[in-house]
């Protein structure tokens, strides 16, 4: 959990802990939330919600903070949504989520977030209700066209700076400095979003490989230990003991695996998503700008009309109302156009710096942690695999009277805590009384004539030492 002080006024500690897949078919989450207000009594907040109200709250406030770069919230799944790891990791991930809300100076004072965070269920709903009813009224003040445009520029997929810049560099007054800065930051961002896709796909490879190589140590130590056992000697302690220290780099590795998609993989995929957060930002600022170029059109069509029919002369005074009352409204249209342009400029203007220094923090840390766990994962096994120096060492080649009698060993079972225990995929020795212990023959078993010449070249054998035992 991430604490959060806006000034003097807010504090927030917020963590998204419990999971539960209730029989209604959905996951919810108990969010708990430390709030400070002031100088007054912290208020705690204890609520649960479901991935559906974390949605909520993001679309609330990417229409109610028009530029705002929101904080991206985890992917949908719907195969593996129950599925434990993944129900994890959208914990995870809903929890980063409602803490860089709760960071924003803007965003974390809102009603949609102390609603969210502090209500109870028909406390939600009411606020859900009332962010409903908001929506239509801020929307009433718009002809028809005008709202059509913003919500095709603003929600439109593929939109980019070659689609909308012309557009909005067409205005009457000209290009801005700000207009080739929106336009010069999508076409970086574009680039860059591309990038962190592909680093995203590199990690999660990575992950796998990890993966794969904790199943191909768990293998090779299961082989280790049942040679060992049938080996003998110190050549067998030192393979049983091998397998012991692979069982265990097994487990390490898959660990490390677990660690680099949450320290690595979770975080580049976040990135390539708020990328794609910071284009929506500019695409909502583009349609402000191209909003206001048609009130201005329009404005300045109605002024001509106007003139018009004040020029037509006596007897046409209810078309000279009609097109006063039209040109004073476009005018007041315009005029809001222009400041909600205003706004949502300085917005996206402050959004850009503050994403900028986040990103390039979070970032540090993520790689930092990231270089941290390769270097203590590599250094844990280099020591398991150097332990195993000195008892390699120690071996050596058993005595020919050792093995004179020929026998033939068996495994009599794992030690215990080794690798059989950590079995579960049923296979098709199911039904053996034990995994890994086949009994041996019988020594009577290798009962043969006196006179078979199979004997006499196994007596020759032994007294010649070749035969030290199987």
């Amino acid at each position: 959990p991430t604490g959060h002080r806006c000034g003097a006024m807010n504090r927030f500690r917020v963590t998204v802990t419990d999971p539960e897949t209730l029989p209604a078919g959905y996951t919810q989450y108990r969010v708990v939330t430390d709030w400070e207000v002031g100088d007054a009594a912290p208020s705690r907040g204890d609520v649960f919600r479901r991935y559906t109200d974390f949605r909520w709250l993001h679309e609330t406030l990417a229409r109610g903070f028009p530029g705002a770069i929101l904080p991206p919230l985890p992917e949908k799944n719907a195969v593996r949504r129950f599925h434990p790891n993944f129900v994890e990791t959208r914990r995870r991930g809903l929890e980063r989520f409602i803490n860089r809300v709760a960071a924003h100076a803007e965003l974390s004072t809102s009603a949609p977030v102390r609603a969210f965070l502090l209500a109870d269920e028909l406390g939600l709903s009411r606020a859900k209700e009332d962010a409903r009813l908001a929506r239509r009224s801020s929307a009433s003040w718009m002809p028809q066209w005008l709202t059509g445009t913003m919500a095709s520029l603003s929600f439109a997929s593929g939109s980019s700076s070659s689609a909308s810049g012309p557009a909005a560099s067409s205005s009457r007054g000209g290009r801005t400095n700000d207009d080739v800065r929106m336009e010069t930051e999508e076409l970086r961002v574009r680039s860059l979003e591309e990038r962190a896709q592909s680093a995203a796909r590199a990690s999660a490879l990575l992950v796998r490989r990890h993966l794969e190589t904790s199943s191909a140590l768990f293998e090779l130590g299961l082989a280790f230990t049942l040679m060992g056992q049938s080996e003998g000697g110190s050549l067998g302690a030192a393979l049983q003991q091998l397998g012991r220290n692979a069982d265990q780099m097994s487990s390490a590795a898959a660990e490390h695996a677990e660690k680099e998609a949450e320290q690595l993989e979770e975080p580049l995929l976040e990135h390539a998503r708020l990328l794609d957060a910071v284009r929506f930002a500019l695409r909502e600022r583009s349609s402000r700008r191209l909003a206001h170029d048609y009130a201005q059109g329009d404005a300045e069509t109605k002024r001509n009309s106007l003139a018009t029919a004040a020029g037509l002369g006596p007897g046409h005074e209810e078309r000279v109302a009609a097109a006063r009352h039209a040109s004073e409204r476009a005018d007041d249209l315009c005029l809001r156009a222009e400041a909600e342009l205003r706004d949502v400029t300085d917005r996206v203007r402050r959004e850009l710096d503050r994403v900028r220094t986040e990103k390039t923090n979070d970032m540090r840390m993520n790689l930092t942690g990231f270089v941290q766990l390769q270097v203590a994962y590599h250094k844990h096994m280099e020591e398991r695999w150097r332990d195993m120096l000195p008892k390699l060492d120690a071996v050596k080649p058993e005595p020919a009277s050792s093995a004179a009698g020929g026998t033939l060993r068996s495994p009599q079972g794992l030690d215990a805590g080794g690798p059989q225990q950590r079995l579960r995929t049923p296979s098709p020795t199911d039904g053996v009384p034990s995994a890994y212990a086949f009994p041996a023959p019988a020594r009577a078993d290798f009962a043969f004539a006196a006179d078979d010449p199979f004997v006499d070249d196994v007596c020759d054998l032994e007294r010649e030492g070749a035969l030290v035992g199987v």
